[in-house]
């Protein structure tokens, strides 16, 4: 080899080397905070109590919401209230998950945390990966895997978001704009040209899908599947709230109309965030919600250990 040759190989050698570093740099730059502090609502495990896992997208985990505001959080609140260190929540929300990532990455979770219930919130990320019938090959899951752990992964995938949302804000701005659903699923999804070859059958078709494999995997695993809709029936959200209660209904599973929860806030400003998001007062409601509906089940599993070692919610209404 010339030595021009050999002086070109050892720049690219360099400057590949350059890129690794950089990046490991900036992956361990956004880890430091969690090495000096531990999110409340995303505890490691904690084998004294019973775990409560919150999964699914940024209406579980927003991240234009100090933590205190996303629902997990309030749902902590309100069962510590009800029953002083016997839950668990953990807040598994990813902004920009779909249904089907929540379904394959479940099984690590349950492994991981073995929950009693997991609260389930998903449905409006609508990607190409929904429309395979399989998880894909060995080698893909294994990439899968990696990214799911990395932070610098994470970190792009919400400013990604961040940019298609503010890209369709104005769209989704109003809750009586009569939206259709391409111009509402493209503002939560990078997957513009996907979404134009659906049909509302076909969405049907992969968000059951998905739901009926987050149940099963659930139940398996001992677990009790908690399903939640979307606070606004309009439009394309009508349509996957539906899809969502007919999982509920299949499994036998109870669902929280969260509608119904945010009936509840006056109409003022903050009660919906940035592309219709709910803001904490929302939020507050569809957590008080939830602890209800799961100190309910848990009193139907065993009467007796949970009249003596719980106490009724004394429900807050104030936003």
């Amino acid at each position: 080899m010339s030595p021009s040759n050999t002086r070109r190989v050892r720049i690219a050698v360099n400057l590949v080397l350059a890129v690794v570093f950089v990046l490991l740099i900036t992956e361990a730059m956004l880890r430091i905070p969690s090495l000096f502090g531990r999110d409340p609502a995303a505890p490691d495990n904690d084998p004294t109590r019973t775990h409560i896992l919150a999964v699914g997208d940024s209406w579980t985990r927003n991240h234009r919401l100090n933590e205190d505001e996303n629902y997990p959080r309030y749902l902590q609140d309100f069962l510590d209230e009800a029953s002083p260190g016997t839950y668990r929540v953990v807040n598994l929300g990813v902004p920009g998950a779909s249904s089907r990532y929540v379904a394959e990455n479940l099984p690590y979770q349950l492994e991981y945390y073995h929950p009693k219930i997991v609260v389930i919130w998903s449905g409006l990320n609508i990607t190409p990966a929904m429309a395979n019938e399989t998880t894909g090959s060995l080698l893909t899951s294994a990439s899968t895997l990696l990214l799911r752990n990395l932070e610098l992964y994470r970190f792009i995938q919400v400013w990604w978001q961040d940019r298609e949302l503010e890209a369709h804000a104005q769209e989704l701005s109003s809750e009586t704009a009569g939206l259709s659903k391409k111009s509402f699923l493209s503002g939560l999804s990078a997957n513009r040209a996907f979404l134009d070859t659906l049909d509302d059958a076909q969405i049907r078709e992969y968000l059951l899908r998905d739901y009926r494999r987050i149940a099963s995997i659930t139940r398996a695993a001992g677990a009790q599947p908690v399903f939640v809709t979307y606070p606004l029936d309009i439009g394309p959200l009508f349509r996957i709230n539906d899809s969502v209660k007919q999982a509920a209904v299949e499994f036998d599973a109870p669902v929280v109309v969260s509608f119904e929860s945010a009936l509840r806030v006056p109409n003022e400003p903050g009660k919906w965030g940035f592309a219709l998001h709910p803001g904490g007062a929302v939020n507050r409601e569809i957590a008080s919600d939830i602890a209800l509906l799961i100190l309910e089940e848990e009193i139907k599993r065993d009467p007796g250990e949970s009249e003596t070692e719980s106490r009724p919610l004394e429900e807050d209404k104030t936003p």
